[in-house]
């Protein structure tokens, strides 16, 4: 049955939405203002912003209008539509190449991230092939099928490259394999096999990524260099202190922080509005989080709890894996902030999992009884027939029986002694 979404849901979207919008036209109009390639327009970034924001709207109204039988039905062609784009975007030709990387597709003036978009189609199809397995995912067989599958899309999103993408791919394969009920020893050995596969990847790969490890390792060795980003972010962080230094005010916005709306924006964040703001903003993530983890405890159904589970968690393992990168716990990834970054892929995509959550919301009930898919009641049921409260269910009354003559057989109780009980007058 169709209840009242959960409108807080709705609230955390608006509140992150609004925030992103305000905070990526004060981190990008002081260059946008200054450089030609801009026109010198400090609202170059914020115009752009605002389309990508009516995009995202139609993404997430998309995503709740979406029928969950229908979702689940045809989420195999997700997968496959995702694995489609990303060797689309491979191709010469036809992929697009900036900034050393191949990771757009295009038409005209329109271009998009097609390692974006499968992140939500893989949480759909990740949610319909574990509600299917169901209890078969402790089996080696199943559990080897789904990490084949996708160690396939990481695969190809790698050879963009774009290993921040791929990272967030794995992580919600191991967290909704977890919520699942897989064999943990089989969930350790992908982890395992995952830290020998990066160190591989550091190794053979771009020397690029080698210098992010030395920069995340000590990046004041090298802070004219290698260390850049870093450092020049830590000092964002700490400049806002507790309160901040104010909003518009930051001073590393002024071409000394790199990529200051996109991957960096929360250090400006930090500097602007200080540990309470950030805080702030950390805290509406961990509510995104709650939120996706609540609603899938208020249904019964498999489908729709791990697809709750499953859109909240690639949203909050973004987040913090961007703040973890900014405040220098996490090497950097190039993984965008959720709803704040500058980058419409990213932007449709987070609002289209808010939507999917903001939808299977619908189908939970506030009290703790579950709504299944294919269930077409207009009440939850309880197990009982309103009409016929008062009467006991053939099987309990079977089992009753059972358990009475079990009991007298045990006790050596006689007919005779159970007559002459209810016969006797009760003394008053």
């Amino acid at each position: 049955m169709k209840k009242n979404p959960d409108l807080s849901i709705l609230l955390l979207t608006a509140i992150l939405l609004l925030t992103g919008t305000i905070m990526i036209f004060s981190a990008s109009s002081p260059t946008c203002a200054m450089l030609e390639d801009f026109n010198n327009d400090q609202y170059y970034y914020l115009k752009r912003h605002l389309t990508n924001v009516f995009l995202g709207i139609g993404a997430f109204i998309l995503a709740y209008k979406l029928d969950p039988k229908k979702l689940e039905k045809y989420s195999p062609l997700c997968y496959l539509g995702a694995l489609l784009m990303l060797i689309m975007v491979l191709l010469p030709g036809i992929g697009i190449v900036a900034k050393g990387a191949r990771r757009w597709l295009g038409f005209g003036s329109f271009t998009f991230q097609p390692a974006e978009f499968a992140k939500a189609l893989f949480v759909i199809f990740l949610a319909e092939f574990l509600a299917k397995t169901g209890d078969k995912i402790k089996n080696i067989k199943y559990f080897l099928k789904i990490t084949g599958l996708t160690i396939l899309l990481m695969i190809l999103i790698e050879a963009e490259p774009d290993l921040g993408t791929a990272l967030s791919i794995a992580g919600i394969l191991i967290i909704m394999l977890y919520i699942s009920g897989a064999n943990i020893k089989y969930i350790l050995s992908i982890c395992a096999l995952g830290v020998i596969g990066i160190c591989v990847l550091l190794i053979t790969g771009h020397s690029y990524r080698i210098n992010r490890m030395k920069a995340f390792l000590n990046p004041w060795q090298d802070a004219q260099d290698t260390g850049y980003h870093v450092c020049q972010s830590l000092i964002a962080v700490g400049s806002g202190g507790v309160t901040g230094v104010g909003f518009g005010d930051s001073r590393q916005k002024f071409f000394y922080l790199p990529e200051q709306h996109t991957d960096f924006i929360f250090a400006v964040i930090s500097e602007e509005l200080g540990f309470v703001g950030s805080f702030m903003i950390v805290m509406l993530f961990i509510l995104i989080l709650y939120k996706g983890f609540k609603t899938a405890s208020e249904t019964n159904d498999s489908f729709l709890r791990l697809l709750a589970v499953g859109s909240a968690s690639m949203i909050a393992f973004q987040a913090f894996m961007n703040i973890g990168v900014v405040i220098g716990i996490v090497p950097c990834t190039g993984i965008p902030l959720p709803f704040l970054s500058y980058g419409g892929s990213s932007l449709i995509t987070t609002m289209f999992l808010m939507g999917l959550l903001f939808n299977v919301s619908k189908y939970c009930s506030r009290h703790g009884r579950g709504w299944e898919l294919g269930s077409d009641d207009e009440e939850f049921d309880s197990g009982y027939d309103d009409e016929q409260d008062d009467e006991v269910p053939d099987n309990i009354q079977n089992d009753a029986k059972k358990e009475s003559k079990n009991y007298e057989d045990k006790n050596n109780i006689t007919k005779s002694d159970l007559d002459e009980y209810t016969e006797t007058p009760e003394k008053t």
